[in-house]
C-alpha cells in the first residue's frame, strides 16, 4: 500500500468461541479456518477470500470462498489471480540478491553508481539501505502519486523521475521508514545490472525456475485469465475500486494465485531462488544502535513466542495479502482478498486473517487489554498529526482515539508508561517516547516485535 503502513491494517473480529472449540491438529485447522471464514461472510461485506496452508511438506488447506467478480457472480477459485501488493517486494529482493550473487551487484553500491541524476544526498544511498528501509527516502509525495497511480504508460524513466521527488525522513542508516520508492528504484537498478527489462528479469529468473504458471509482474489494466476485479467497502457496502494502474515497478504489481504463492515460498525454501546465505540475507533483522526492527531485505519478520516466521504484507487499491513462512515449523500460511476497507474498523484484511490462524496453531492466548485512565496532564501530549502512516490522534471524553479519515477512529486504551493498545488490534502496542516533558516519537511494535517509528508532523 502506498501510504498506509501494514500495522494499522484493520483487524476482523471473530467471535472467540470458535477458537476455543477446536484442537490444532490436521484434522481441526481445516474445519477451524472453515468455520470463522464462514462467519466472516455472515458478518461482514466480503468479495472473496482465499486461504493456502502448507505443513510440513503438505497442503494442510487451500479453499477459495466469496466472488471473484461480484458483478457477475464468478466464483473464487484455488486458481484465481490477485494482486499481491507489497508481497511483490520479496521479489525485487530476490531479484537484487541474485545479480549480488553473480558478482553483478554489490549491497554497498550507492544509487548514483547504476542512476543518474539524483542529489547530492540521495545519490550517496545503498542498496542495502533500500533493502532494509533504512534509507531515509519518503515514500512519493501524494499529489506525485495520485496524479500518476491509474496510468500504464509510465516508462522507465519516468519512474525514475517521480523517485527523485521523495525528501529525506532521517539521515539514511539511523532509522526505519517504510518507502515504496526504494523498492521501485531497486528494480530499475536490477535493470541497469542485468540489462534486461524488469518484468522480463521477474519472469525468466523467478516465476519459470519456480514452476510458477499464474504469476506475472503485470499493469492493472493487462487482461490476464482468471484474474478477480478489485473492490472497497465503503459505508459496508461493496463498491468496484479505483483501480492502480502502473502504481508500482518493484515495490508491486506481482499477480499470482494461492497456489502459486505457495510453490514461491516452496522454491524459496528449496534453494531454487537463492542461496542458503542470501536467504538468510534476507532475513535478518535490521539493527540501529542495538535496537532491532522487524524487517531484513524485502522480508517482514513475524515473531510468536517460540515461533518465527518470515514474509510480507500487502494492501491497497480493493485487496488485501500475506505470505508467511515458519521455519521451524515448516508451516507456510497465505492470504488472498479482493476487497478493502479504509472507513471501517471491523473489516477483516488478509494479514489478521493470517494472524488469527496462526494464533490458533500456535496456542497463543488473546493479550491481556487494560483499560487504564489516562493522566490529565499527559492526555493532550499525545495528541495531534503523526507520519508513517499519516495518523489524527485526538482527544474525546477523557479517551484517546485514533483515525485515518473523517470514518475510520478506533479507541487506543492506555496500559500505563505511555503505552497504548489500539482497540481494532491487540497485537499492536504504541509507545510514546517522551523527552524533556514531550513527545514527538512513537514506537510501533507488533507481537513484542519493533516495526516502525512515527514522527510527529510539524
Amino acid at each position: 500500500m502506498k501510504f498506509i503502513n501494514y500495522f494499522f491494517a484493520l483487524i476482523i473480529l471473530i467471535d472467540s468461541s470458535v477458537v476455543n472449540a477446536q484442537n490444532s491438529d490436521r484434522t481441526s485447522i481445516p474445519a477451524f479456518v472453515d468455520s470463522a471464514v464462514k462467519d466472516i461472510f455472515k458478518k461482514q461485506p466480503v468479495a472473496s477470500i482465499t486461504i493456502g496452508i502448507k505443513k510440513d511438506g503438505k497442503i494442510l488447506f487451500e479453499k477459495a470462498y466469496g466472488l471473484a467478480n461480484v458483478e457477475l457472480n464468478t466464483p473464487a477459485t484455488v486458481h484465481s489471480v490477485y494482486y499481491l501488493n507489497s508481497i511483490s517486494k520479496m521479489f525485487t529482493a530476490i531479484a537484487v540478491l541474485q545479480l549480488v550473487e553473480q558478482g553483478k551487484l554489490s549491497l554497498d553500491d550507492e544509487i548514483g553508481k547504476w542512476l543518474q541524476g539524483y542529489d547530492s544526498v540521495k545519490t550517496h544511498l545503498t542498496i542495502r539501505q533500500l533493502l532494509s528501509h533504512s534509507s531515509g527516502l519518503k515514500d512519493y509525495e501524494e499529489q506525485d502519486w495520485k496524479d500518476n497511480y491509474k496510468s500504464f504508460t509510465l516508462t522507465t524513466q519516468q519512474w525514475m523521475d517521480l523517485a527523485k521527488k521523495p525528501p529525506l525522513a532521517f539521515q539514511p542508516g539511523t532509522s526505519h521508514g517504510y518507502s515504496n520508492a526504494g523498492f521501485d528504484i531497486l528494480a530499475m537498478i536490477v535493470e541497469k545490472a542485468s540489462a534486461e527489462q524488469f518484468p522480463g528479469y521477474i519472469k525468466k529468473h523467478i516465476t519459470q525456475p519456480a514452476g510458477l504458471k499464474e504469476t506475472g509482474h503485470f499493469l492493472a489494466q493487462i487482461i490476464v485469465p482468471h484474474q478477480v476485479s478489485l473492490y472497497d467497502v465503503i459505508q459496508n457496502k461493496l463498491y468496484r475500486a479505483d483501480e492502480w494502474g502502473n502504481d508500482a515497478y518493484g515495490s508491486g504489481q506481482i499477480h499470482s494465485t494461492i497456489d502459486d504463492v505457495l510453490k514461491f515460498q516452496d522454491a524459496l525454501n528449496k534453494n531454487l531462488l537463492l542461496k542458503a546465505s542470501s536467504i538468510q540475507q534476507m532475513r535478518q533483522p535490521l539493527t540501529i544502535n542495538g535496537q532491532e526492527y522487524a524487517y531484513g531485505f524485502g522480508t517482514r519478520i513475524v515473531k510468536f513466542p517460540s515461533h518465527t516466521g518470515y514474509g510480507h504484507t500487502g494492501s491497497g487499491g480493493g485487496s488485501t495479502s500475506v505470505l508467511h513462512y515458519f521455519p521451524g515449523d515448516d508451516l507456510t500460511i497465505a492470504v488472498l482478498m479482493n476487497s478493502e476497507s479504509y472507513d471501517n474498523s471491523k473489516y477483516p484484511s488478509a494479514p489478521f486473517i493470517a494472524n488469527f490462524i496462526e494464533e490458533k496453531m500456535f496456542h497463543i492466548s488473546a493479550a491481556v487489554v487494560k483499560d487504564l485512565p489516562i493522566p490529565k496532564d499527559e492526555i493532550q501530549k499525545y495528541t495531534g498529526n503523526w507520519l508513517s502512516p499519516g495518523i489524527l490522534i485526538y482527544q474525546k471524553n477523557g479517551q484517546l482515539w485514533v483515525s485515518r479519515g473523517t470514518n475510520d477512529s478506533t479507541r487506543l486504551f492506555y496500559q500505563g508508561d505511555h503505552k497504548f493498545i489500539p482497540d481494532n488490534n491487540h497485537s499492536v502496542i504504541i509507545d510514546f517516547q517522551f523527552k524533556d516533558g514531550q513527545t514527538d516519537v512513537y514506537n510501533v511494535y507488533m507481537n513484542g516485535n519493533l516495526v516502525a517509528v512515527s514522527k510527529r508532523k510539524k
